[in-house]
């Protein structure tokens, strides 16, 4: 097999959606974008900086990836599940050998990403983590969430077949690496979350 080209994709949510009852309005985090940025650019990564300009999944090839990383925001379930763009680019790296990361609400983008040679979920019988329901609850946002009729990371799981795992505490670190499935639970985690996925890639 051909060596992983050292490029490393952030995917960012095209979703919005109002929040704290209309006083916000909620889009990607930066910092699960800019964090991750950081730790594949130190690592020799080649990564896109240009948010402002952000390509669009049809004119980016997997195969020139050796790392897909979503970022996210509150807004991620709306989209992330049926991004059928970003979920190709996802499983061309997967299928290469490369991995597949993803931190906060972002692992509700697996909902439809699937191992080509066996045709069922990548995240089947793994491990991940992402953003804990509790944490809506902390943030007194669940009623609005669960207006938008879509399913969390916690349940996204549950129905692909994972193991949902989280911290004690909703705010806390917390990265898990399956395989070459690498998942974080919250914004204080997408650096850890990088930097595994970052070993994983250099792993034999």
């Amino acid at each position: 097999m051909a060596p992983l080209p050292k490029r490393a994709v952030i995917t960012v949510t095209s979703a919005k959606a109002d929040l704290f009852n209309g006083k916000e309005t909620t889009g990607v985090f930066i910092s699960e974008v800019l964090h991750p940025f950081r730790v594949f650019r130190d690592a020799g990564f080649e990564v896109d900086s240009k948010l402002n300009n952000t390509p669009t999944p049809s004119g980016l090839d997997g195969n020139n990836y050796g790392i897909f990383f979503a970022s996210a925001g509150h807004s991620a379930p709306i989209d992330y599940p049926t991004a059928t763009g970003l979920q190709k680019i996802a499983e061309d790296i997967w299928a290469n050998g490369g991995v597949v990361s993803a931190v906060c609400h972002g692992p509700t983008i697996f909902a439809n990403i699937k191992d080509k040679a066996t045709g069922k979920p990548i995240i089947g019988g793994r491990t991940i983590t992402g953003f804990t329901n509790e944490g809506e609850y902390v943030l007194k946002i669940m009623p609005e969430i669960k207006s938008w009729g879509k399913p969390l990371v916690e349940e996204h799981a549950a129905a692909l077949g994972a193991t949902y795992k989280r911290p004690d505490n909703v705010w806390a670190d917390l990265h898990i690496v399956d395989g070459r499935v690498v998942t974080g639970t919250n914004p204080a985690s997408a650096t850890s979350t990088a930097k595994a996925a970052v070993e994983v890639y250099n792993s034999p």
